[in-house]
This record gives structure tokens, C-alpha cells and sequence, in this order.
């Protein structure tokens, strides 16, 4: 690369030492004369000076090419170079894992989580990168102690998954000491996010509902805000009413569903109007004024952006399982993306941050430091590979560029990096399964007609675009399929048929003019199900041993529906984990804490951020394109406390789309970890072979490839 030199006649720069935001950042008045804008980090205020990130790790580029740019023609202000100076020492200490002061801990690190700490705390922003089971939550929470104890400001925004906040809260009670953080979260106890008027009473303050002390109850009932039916009505209405009122406070949901039928009957007998308000169970609410530490949901934070940022100020964004953050165009990762600007420190956490995608880094590293992506375009062009005809991506490149932006920012750790972890070892089977006549008959007819004829149920199964034909062919593959109800051919005789391709109108839809609403939905399941047979026979090999549990992982519900009547047939003590579940934490405490409980049976999409380690057996009886909920649910029951051999049997029909489904994650795989990982040639099979051809890290053949493919799937008959 060409090094510029400076004339000799040009003016000495000078550096100041600023905030912007809570940022540290160097300025310099702008210059015409000078390439100013190669240095790292470029960017213009509003009063058009040069502002650069004086925060690491970004700015290490940004010293690194003063030097290279300017040379001695570079002046620091007093300021600026005592900044410099702490950086540098601050750097010194994280390369020998130094902290500035010495912590106690109510739970004594691992090694692995001390480098983490040393790595979140010097790094201004970063990712925490560890996988699965290593005890990420214990280190953004040790970051915080270290933050309060150093006197560092130390307020910060938990975001996390919705399933997670209570979850949150308990580890706070966990690895902090009592009275240690005034923790507050919008959450209940049950995990029940916090009504629209709690949580506005808790950002302003002040109570939502004022409570009438005349009304019918209030003296037996001073905690509940009801509006009572009107006076003078027969004495059956108030009994009725009084029903209604002590399920609301007894919590019984059934008996109040009841009295509240009941009294809506009373109010057409006796013709009068119940009030339009609503009831609620008052309660104190936390003051936000002294909280240290704000958990919610991200989904919760966007919707409450305005009211958050006016009511807390934070100083430090904490975003648990970041790949939350994938996508670029979701209302999440925009509001995210807002809400970061009014903090400092920024750590994120996922044990997958990419799911062998580029842009599933994106929004991450820009709240990290804008300067890495440079605008979603500019991102696109330099890491993705679009196709010919300009839709979709065809691969990705320069993955090198952007495993050394990785390198300098995130911290990476499996459990092999760990030392003194010594996590049991897992062991990956695959058990295939043969399909009956039948089966194969209608996956034939699938793939090669896009259509198959469904005898016994007499239902025609039609399919127009590929991924509708995988997703039945995998349902076919588990012993049942989904049938829409959908006629194909609802818009071949429609008279409205080129205004609605003109308008862009689709059949089903509120603008169709035949059919506005789909039709219900039908499970349609097979006379046989090899699967569930083999599933069902592992499951009773691994119950044959004492005290052994077993997780089962399903893609789809209908999966997990037939087996659990499987297993309630056979009396085999189970929790069932669904999108359905209202109470998923007790399920998992009874799971690890009941001998009679022996199947955990959830959705594989539904994996993250708890620990069920009771289980030593993992049945994947669905497995899934997405590497993020594979990755996740691999690690449930591998990861630290676990003590017995971890065994994962994969359940597959061979020469079918199982395969490209296999072949799929393997490579999405090795390409997240090009995205996310240092490569670690001494560990690689193919060290001796490179070794003596001269290939390098990311040449043409490399294993890392700087020239990636994504995977496709294509179903063949069998």
C-alpha cells in the first residue's frame, strides 16, 4: 500500500480530546489540503470538524494510520495525550489480563470468563462470543460490578429475549451480592410482561390509577381497581359481580372467565351497561430514578423507546443473544439501533453471532463503531455476491477483511479454548430411518408432480413454489402433512384476474374479490410413521438406564403433538415446551428436578438461554435450516455443571432432503465460522498440507475460503 507523505509546508495537526454522545472521540479542525479522510473512523460534525473514535478497539486503526498518514507532522493535545497514554496502559493490562482493581466474586471465574472480563472491560464495545454453556451472563454481569467499583458510569439497558428476563433477574441474584444493584425488571414473577399502564407508571412515576375509595369493595379489596356495575340493580347482579371480583384477586382465570359470562347475562336480563373500564391488581411499582440495572425484552424497548429514553438514562447497552439482531429491516434492529445512540459501553452477547451470512453481523458492528460497515450499500458490496439477474445472494466474499474486523471486536471462545473447564465429551450420531411404500410413494409423487394424492384422507397435496414443496417434503418425512385447504386454481376462471396481477392483488387476502381469509388449516397424518417408531424406540433404550432424561427437539408442532401422545400412551413422565406455554421455567425446573420427568419435547426454535442439564441424551427428531436454533439447542445440556457424556442422535431418511438439510448446516457452519472465529491453522486436519503447498488463511484453498457459496437444497426422488 502506498504510504502518503505530507509536503513539507503543511501546517501541524492537532488532535483535541472530546464526548459526543458519552463517546470519547478526537477531533481536528477540518483541512483542504491534506488526505484527512483516509483515516480510520472519518466523520464530519455539525460545525464540520474531523471527529475520530477514540474508543478501542476502533481506535487502534485510527493511531495506527495518523502514524502512517501524517508522521510527526501530528499534534495531541494535553488531553488527547493522556488519553492516548491510558489507552495504551490499558492495553498492556488486558494482554497480561490484568484488571485495575481486585474483585471479589461471589462465584470464582473460570479462566476463560476472566479473559472475557479483561476483553469487555478495555474494549469500549465489543461481542462476547463465547458458545453456548460458558457463562456469558455471569461476565456482562462481573463487567457491571467492575464498572460500579472502579466508579465508571454503570447504568445500563439489559435487552434480551422475551422468554429471558426473569431468567435475567434470578443470575443477577446469583453472581452479584445482595443489595449490590437495584435491578428492575418488565417482567413479573411468571415472566408475564408488564401492562401498558405499569410500565408507563414506572417511567413517569407516578401511579396510572387513582382508586375510588366509595366503590362496592374497596375496603375488603384496597389493591384492585375494578369499575362496578350501577347502583340499584337486583341482589343476584351483586352477588354475581362479587364472584367475578374475588377471581380477579384469587388469580383463578377459569372461575373468572364464569362470573364475568354470568354477569354479562345478568346485564341483558336487566338491561343495564357494564362499565367499558377495565380491571387491574395495583401493586408497588419500582422508581426507575434509582435503578443501576433496566431489564426488558427488545421487542418491549423498541415499543417503549420514547418513554425509555426520557425516564432512564443509561450509560451502558447490554444486548443478550444479539443475533436477535439479525435483520437489517426489522422494527427490533432499527429501534435497537436508536436506542444505542444514547449509550456508551456497548456489549453484545450471542454464542451465534452469524449464521453463515455477512449480513447478520451488520447491525452489530455498526452500533459498535459505524466506521466498519460505512452504510448497509457499501456493506453489501464489498461482502455479497449477488446473482446474476440481481435477486437473491449467490455467496459471499472478502470474508478475510471482515474476520479481521471480527478479530478486533469480538472475543470468540468454544469449549475447547477453555482451560480447566473440562466439559464432558459429545458425541454426534446419526440413526437414518427407512421409509414404508406409501411414504416413499407420495415424496415421489411430490417431487416429481408437485402433487401427490393422499389416498386414505382423500385430499389432493399441491405445491407451487420450492420452499412450500421442501417444507412438505420434510413434513412427509415425519408422518404427516399440513394441508392449506387453499384451491390452486381459485383465480384460473376469476373475471378479476388482470386487474388483481395489475393491482398486485393475491388470492386470500382482504382485497380478493372471490376469498378474503384463508381456510382453516388441516393436520393430516399418515397411516405410518417410521420415525416416531424409531424415535419412540431410543427413547425407551435411554429411559432403560437409571435416572436418564432426554431431550427431544421438533421442527414443527404437529412433531411434538404426536409425540407426546406417544408418550402419554406409554406413561412416560414429560414437559411439553410449545409456542403455547405460558409458564416455560417451571416446566424446565421440573424437568431438572423431578425423577419422574424423563422427555423435555419442545421446538427447536424455542432453545435459548436456559439449562437443562439433567438430560446426557439429545433426540433432534426435526432438524432445522437455521443454524442460529441449531446451534442453540445443541447446547442445552452441554455446558458447564454438566458431568455425565453428552450423545446426539440425529434422526434422517438418507437420499433425501435430510441430506441437503444436513449437508446445509455443516456448511453454514464452516462459513459462520470464517464470519466470526480466528483461524486456527495449528488445529485445522489439512496444517501439514498447506504447510508444504505455501496456502495461506483465506487463499483459494483454503478450507476458509475468501469465496464462500451458500448451500441450496434440492429434492430428487428416491
Amino acid at each position: 500500500m502506498e504510504i502518503y507523505s505530507m509536503p513539507e509546508h503543511t501546517e501541524t495537526i492537532v488532535l483535541s480530546f472530546d464526548h459526543v454522545r458519552k463517546l470519547p472521540v478526537f477531533t481536528t479542525s477540518p483541512f483542504t489540503d491534506v488526505p484527512i479522510h483516509r483515516i480510520f473512523g472519518y466523520a464530519e460534525s455539525a460545525k464540520g470538524a474531523a471527529m475520530f473514535p477514540a474508543f478501542a478497539p476502533a481506535v487502534w486503526s485510527v493511531l495506527r494510520d495518523i502514524e502512517d498518514v501524517f508522521g510527526d507532522a501530528v499534534r495531541f493535545t494535553p488531553e488527547a495525550q493522556a488519553h492516548v497514554d491510558a489507552l495504551k496502559r490499558a492495553r498492556e493490562m488486558e494482554e497480561a489480563l490484568t484488571l485495575p482493581i481486585e474483585m471479589d466474586y461471589v462465584h470464582k471465574p473460570f479462566a476463560h470468563q476472566h479473559q472475557a472480563l479483561c476483553f469487555a472491560y478495555y474494549r469500549y464495545r465489543c461481542c462476547l462470543g463465547l458458545t453456548m454453556g460458558l457463562g456469558k451472563t455471569k461476565i456482562m454481569i462481573d463487567l457491571l460490578r467492575l464498572l460500579k467499583k472502579t466508579g465508571e458510569p454503570h447504568k445500563a439497558l439489559v435487552l434480551v429475549p422475551p422468554h429471558l428476563v426473569h431468567n435475567w433477574v434470578d443470575q443477577f441474584e446469583t453472581h452479584a451480592f445482595p443489595g449490590e444493584f437495584n435491578v428492575i425488571s418488565m417482567a413479573d414473577e411468571n415472566n408475564n410482561v408488564l401492562s401498558v399502564d405499569d410500565r408507563t407508571a414506572i417511567y413517569t412515576g407516578e401511579a396510572a390509577i387513582q382508586v375510588d375509595p366509595m366503590w362496592r369493595y374497596a375496603v375488603e379489596f384496597p389493591n384492585l381497581y375494578y369499575e362496578p356495575i350501577p347502583a340499584g340493580l337486583p341482589a343476584e347482579c351483586y352477588e354475581v359481580e362479587r364472584q367475578y371480583v374475588e377471581a380477579i384477586v384469587a388469580g383463578d382465570a377459569k372461575a373468572r372467565t364464569r362470573a364475568n359470562q354470568a354477569l354479562n347475562r345478568r346485564a341483558i336480563k336487566y338491561e343495564f351497561e357494564r362499565p367499558k373500564g377495565t380491571w387491574r391488581i395495583l401493586k408497588e411499582l419500582p422508581d426507575l430514578r434509582s435503578a443501576d440495572v433496566v431489564i426488558m425484552s427488545y421487542d418491549i424497548a423498541v415499543s417503549d423507546r420514547t418513554m425509555l429514553e426520557q425516564a432512564y438514562d443509561f450509560d451502558v447497552l447490554m444486548c443478550d443473544e444479539s443475533h436477535y439482531l439479525r435483520s437489517i429491516s426489522s422494527d427490533r434492529s432499527k429501534g435497537v439501533s436508536k436506542l444505542g445512540r444514547r449509550a456508551a459501553r456497548m456489549v453484545f452477547s450471542s454464542g451465534s453471532p452469524s449464521a453463515g451470512d455477512p449480513q447478520h453481523l451488520y447491525r452489530m458492528l455498526e452500533l459498535i463503531c459505524a466506521s466498519y460497515t460505512v452504510g448497509y450499500m457499501n456493506f453489501q458490496r464489498r461482502y455479497i455476491i449477488k446473482r446474476r439477474n440481481g435477486f437473491g445472494i449467490a455467496g459471499f466474499k472478502n470474508l478475510d477483511i471482515l474476520n479481521e474486523i471480527m478479530g478486533e471486536c469480538a472475543l470468540m471462545m468454544d469449549a475447547d479454548d477453555c482451560v480447566g473447564l473440562d466439559l464432558p465429551p459429545l458425541n454426534i450420531v446419526d440413526v437414518p430411518v427407512a421409509l414404508d411404500a406409501e411414504t416413499r410413494n407420495l415424496y415421489n409423487q411430490l417431487v416429481e408432480g408437485h402433487q401427490a394424492w393422499i389416498a386414505e384422507k382423500n385430499v389432493l397435496l399441491e405445491t407451487q413454489y420450492a420452499a412450500e414443496r421442501i417444507t412438505k417434503l420434510l413434513q412427509l418425512l415425519s408422518g404427516f402433512v399440513i394441508d392449506g385447504g387453499k384451491d390452486s386454481t381459485i383465480c384460473d376462471e376469476c373475471p378479476h384476474l388482470m386487474q388483481c396481477v395489475e393491482d398486485e392483488v393475491k388470492p386470500y387476502t382482504k382485497h380478493c374479490m372471490v376469498a378474503q381469509t384463508a381456510p382453516k388449516r388441516d393436520t393430516l397424518l399418515l397411516a405410518n410413521h417410521p420415525k416416531l417408531d424409531v424415535a419412540m424406540g431410543l427413547i425407551s433404550d435411554i429411559l432403560t438406564q437409571p435416572d436418564s432424561k432426554v431431550i427431544v427437539w421438533c421442527q414443527f408442532q404437529a412433531e411434538i403433538d404426536t409425540l407426546a401422545a406417544a408418550l402419554k400412551k406409554q406413561r412416560v413422565g414429560y414437559v411439553k415446551v410449545d409456542g403455547g406455554s405460558t409458564d416455560a421455567e417451571t416446566s424446565r425446573s421440573k424437568f431438572n428436578k423431578d425423577p419422574s420427568c424423563r422427555v423435555y419435547l419442545s421446538n427447536v426454535a424455542i432453545s435459548e438461554g436456559f439449562t437443562i442439564n439433567a438430560a446426557a441424551y439429545t433426540i433432534y427428531y426435526g432438524l432445522t435450516y437455521n443454524l442460529v436454533h441449531y446451534a442453540q439447542s445443541m447446547k442445552r445440556n452441554h455446558r458447564i455443571g454438566q458431568n455425565k457424556p453428552v450423545t446426539v442422535y440425529r434422526l434422517y431418511t438418507p437420499k433425501t432432503v435430510h441430506d441437503a438439510l444436513r449437508n446445509a448446516i455443516d456448511l453454514r457452519q464452516n462459513i459462520a465460522d470464517t464470519l466470526c472465529d480466528i483461524i486456527r491453522c495449528g488445529e485445522c486436519p489439512k496444517q501439514a498440507i498447506c504447510a508444504a503447498a505455501g496456502v495461506k488463511p483465506f487463499d483459494e484453498a483454503c478450507i476458509y475460503n475468501k469465496k464462500l457459496n451458500k448451500p441450496t437444497t434440492k429434492a430428487r426422488g428416491i
